[in-house]
């Protein structure tokens, strides 16, 4: 099974783009409301798509198929060694790492 990631499309029924950024963002603490973007993320119908998308693009910031940033980097760096070179889009590694954090595949 393999990961598609496109990017047209399917942002728009993604439940964050529902939900104001700023709820989203770290307060001036610097803490951020977990539960919130957890919720989001679990219920989301493109959590898959989302992560699969992010690990792909390399996106830095937020919160992206309920995976922060730090934990990004850990999976696109273990994925990007397992891969030896190879594309990361449509891989079967990319789809293990996506269904492994999040329950199922685009």
């Amino acid at each position: 099974m393999t990961v598609r990631v496109e990017r047209a499309g399917w942002q728009s029924r993604a439940h964050c783009v529902k939900i104001d950024p700023l709820a989203l963002s770290p307060s001036r603490s610097g803490a951020r409301s977990p539960h919130i973007t957890s919720e989001l993320c679990r219920t989301c119908p493109v959590q898959s798509t989302c992560l699969g998308w992010a690990l792909v693009t390399n996106v830095t910031d937020g919160i992206h198929g309920g995976l922060n940033p730090a934990h990004r980097r850990r999976l696109r760096a273990e994925l990007i060694r397992e891969l030896e070179g190879r594309q990361m889009a449509g891989s079967p590694e990319l789809a293990a790492v996506v269904r492994a954090n999040t329950g199922s595949v685009p």
